[in-house]
């Protein structure tokens, strides 16, 4: 199953669960799980007061969400002095 684009991703959100083929439930629920995931990786950085870059590079590239928490990783990192390049 290839990798969604953000653009991919919100018109299968959008669209009625039920109206979906089979295909795009799966791939829009794997694709959920996988943003889930992330997510929890990077609200859980949060609190260590460390995100790693690897998280930020998660997200898809056309995810508007990627420049803000690349923000958010180094205002957290940069608390604490623990920026990385």
């Amino acid at each position: 199953m290839e990798k969604l684009t953000y653009k991919e991703y919100i018109r299968l959100r959008e669209t009625p669960f039920e109206e979906l083929s089979e295909e795009d439930q799966e791939r829009r629920l794997t694709d959920f799980k996988k943003r889930l995931d992330i997510g929890t990786k990077f609200v859980m950085g949060i609190f260590k007061g460390y995100i790693p870059k690897s998280i930020v590079d998660e997200f898809p590239d056309d995810d508007p969400l990627k420049n803000e928490a690349e923000i958010a990783r180094i205002i957290v990192n940069n608390r604490d002095n623990k920026a990385e390049a």
